[in-house]
């Protein structure tokens, strides 16, 4: 289950274009769930790589699904 996760965020963010997108936010949930961690997993493969695609990650805290939900539509968050 991990691993599809873990896909499936990987190929949402192959969709960004380096001149489109130099910063990657990603809408997690609280510091204590597991959303939060998942979102810093991914942000540590992005950013290890960031010399490669020019592409930065930064895992942001947020109030829950709907937050991130709003929070994409308006432009906050990239995920």
């Amino acid at each position: 289950m991990k691993i599809r996760g873990l896909l499936a965020a990987v190929s949402l963010l192959s969709g960004f274009s380096v001149a489109g997108a130099a910063e990657v936010t990603i809408g997690t949930g609280s510091q204590a769930g597991v959303y939060y961690q998942v979102g810093r997993g991914i942000c540590r493969l992005v950013n290890n790589a960031t010399d490669q695609h020019g592409v930065t990650c930064v895992p942001h805290l947020s109030n829950g699904s709907v937050s991130n939900l709003n929070d994409v539509r308006s432009g906050e968050l990239s995920l």
